[in-house]
């Protein structure tokens, strides 16, 4: 009803042009834009940031809107026809015509890039009437249609439609509201006809996601079993479990043999060679896998931001007995009761000694306690076995009394009459030598700024491609940041009387637990940042003091530390 009155402008669509591809760059401009500006004589306007409104018998410059849903071939014809309409309809009324911005996208979708890139245009008064097919071209929903009309009621900026729908005056506004509420309420429809049809159709067992579980292959929305090693890698896995492997035992055995992930079968771009427990979780509560069909696991719950929920499994919709089963149904529950009896409610994380602070020395990755061996083992290790790090061990107990004794040497070794002085001198001369560099930082961050401008400036002349441009800038703004973190890095440095007061307050640490009868966590946090601990069970301390507040040692024989003068993070080992 709502297009009874469209403008038949247009009728003459040139049908050489609609049997040609369209490309469209990053600027939402198609190659075939130009040829039927061309066609109807149109002159495209200089962008301009500033706006003067010109006199009502001038012509007023005109942006044009286009949106298809999908990048179908025959929505690409449907890109044309509506170019064609908006230029034949700007002829008609003597205006000038300033850009075209292109989406794929669905309406209800407020983030599209072009139309985002016609908001920011008319916030700059960038031209005087946006022209459209039609109202749901622009929007489907209420949000985004009423922010459209508030910005360009603010801007004193003109919407009209090709269909006639919407005009100037106080009876296009009026109309537009109502449009909006349709269009919205229209696409509320067709969501729940989509859902209505996918439920259907999911009833029929139909197989709809895109992505085929492990072991099986998609054809006609039907799952077939593959011809393959994979119907054998979940064999295994239902085997392995059953036999008393839980999921991360399985994942790093696979893992180890080099099996491939279901991401790397699936080619997908993210995929990864490594197996993790939720994956093989994942594989042992899939009921495809006894040949039944489970659709709508997720549900969307908002048309504008495309959000999922995950269902309750009670409202899954699964058909029994659809396709050729890898597992047989009593293998598959006899694992669902397992995984049941093996559930039990996690005890509150036990906060050990060394909580946070062990890492193994090689891969970097933090170390685990086990208790059964009483110690510490490389992360890496113990989740994904030898393939990722080798054996990395320590007993708690051996690492308690080497930091007792690395402590108490640290403190043996410490003169504390020197120190306020060694230090304040050590401070003063740091901070000279950072000051030095400062105007030298601050010329190189001046000069990137005019690379950058200078480079813009290239862009809009259209001297340089806006790849070349990007790839320019990019490399220009890593540059630019660690130049701001290294000035940033000497300003703080002048403010040094919160070093002073570290050095005061763990001197005064130092010589009130001298002894270091017993180590606990307070201690440890307060005089180490991390300990590393190499392949042959070994620590290498790094203790917690600053560039500028190192304390002062001097070496003895028995304090073996890489550093022992005021110069810099210490490490022992």
């Amino acid at each position: 009803m709502l297009k009874q009155n469209k403008d038949k402008i247009g009728g003459n669509i040139m049908t050489s042009l609609l049997e040609r591809k369209v490309e469209t760059n990053n600027e939402g401009k198609t190659r075939i834009d130009m040829h039927l500006e061309d066609s109807y004589n149109l002159n495209k306007v200089n962008a301009s940031t500033s706006h003067e409104r010109e006199e009502k018998d001038s012509k007023m410059k005109c942006a044009v809107y286009i949106r298809v849903s999908t990048n179908k071939e025959e929505q690409k014809e449907s890109l044309i026809s509506q170019k064609e309409l908006a230029f034949a309809f700007i002829k008609s009324k003597g205006w000038t015509f300033y850009d075209v911005y292109t989406d794929v996208a669905t309406g209800t979708n407020s983030n599209r890039p072009q139309f985002q890139r016609l908001i920011k245009d008319a916030e700059e008064q960038k031209f005087d009437v946006i022209l459209t097919k039609e109202l749901s071209r622009l929007a489907r929903n209420g949000a985004t249609s009423y922010q459209l009309r508030d910005l360009i009621e603010q801007k004193g900026i003109e919407l009209a439609t090709v269909d006639g729908n919407i005009g100037f005056g106080s009876q296009g506004k009026y109309m537009f509201g109502i449009l909006t509420a349709i269009f919205e309420q229209e696409s509320r429809t067709m969501s729940g006809r989509i859902k209505s049809v996918y439920k259907m159709k999911a009833k029929k067992g139909k197989f709809l996601s895109s992505t085929a579980p492990l072991g099986y292959e998609i054809k006609d929305k039907k799952l077939f079993v593959r011809n393959d090693e994979t119907p054998d890698i979940v064999r295994r896995i239902f085997r392995e479990y059953i036999s008393g492997s839980g999921h991360d035992a399985i994942a790093r055995g696979l893992y180890n043999e080099g099996i491939p992930t279901p991401s790397f079968y699936a080619d997908k771009s993210n995929k990864s060679d490594v197996w993790h427990g939720s994956t093989v979780r994942g594989i042992l509560t899939n009921p495809n896998y006894t040949g039944a069909v489970t659709n709508q696991k997720y549900v969307t719950t908002s048309l504008s931001t495309k959000k999922r929920k995950q269902m309750d499994p009670s409202e899954w919709i699964i058909v029994e007995d659809v396709h050729e089963p890898i597992i047989s149904k009593a293998q598959f529950q006899l694992v669902q009761n397992l995984i049941l009896e093996r559930k039990k409610i996690r005890p509150q994380s036990q906060s050990h000694l060394f909580s946070n602070l062990l890492f193994c020395a090689d891969c970097g990755r933090g170390m685990h306690f086990k208790k059964n061996s009483k110690g510490y083992v490389c992360g890496n290790f113990n989740k994904h076995g030898s393939k990722r790090c080798s054996n990395h061990r320590v007993r708690e107990l051996d690492l308690t009394i080497t930091i007792q004794s690395e402590l108490c040497n640290l403190t043996r070794s410490l003169k504390i009459e020197d120190i306020e002085g060694k230090l304040l001198k050590k401070i003063e001369r740091t901070k000279k030598e950072k000051q030095k560099k400062y105007p030298t930082l601050e010329k190189k961050l001046a000069n990137i700024l005019n690379k950058k401008n200078k480079a813009t400036a290239f862009f809009l002349d259209e001297q340089i491609s806006q790849d070349n441009y990007n790839d320019f800038i990019a490399s220009l703004e890593v540059e630019e940041r660690k130049l701001q973190i290294e000035i940033s890095s000497i300003k703080e440095s002048s403010d040094l009387q919160f070093e002073i007061d570290i050095i005061k307050e763990l001197k005064t640490k130092l010589i009130s637990k001298l002894n270091f009868e017993e180590i606990t966590p307070e201690i440890l946090n307060y005089f180490i940042s991390k300990i590393e601990i190499k392949a042959d069970g070994s620590p290498r301390i790094h203790y917690r003091f600053s560039e500028t507040s190192a304390l002062y040692l001097s070496k003895t024989s028995n304090a073996q530390h890489s550093t022992c003068v005021v110069c810099g993070n210490m490490s022992t080992g």
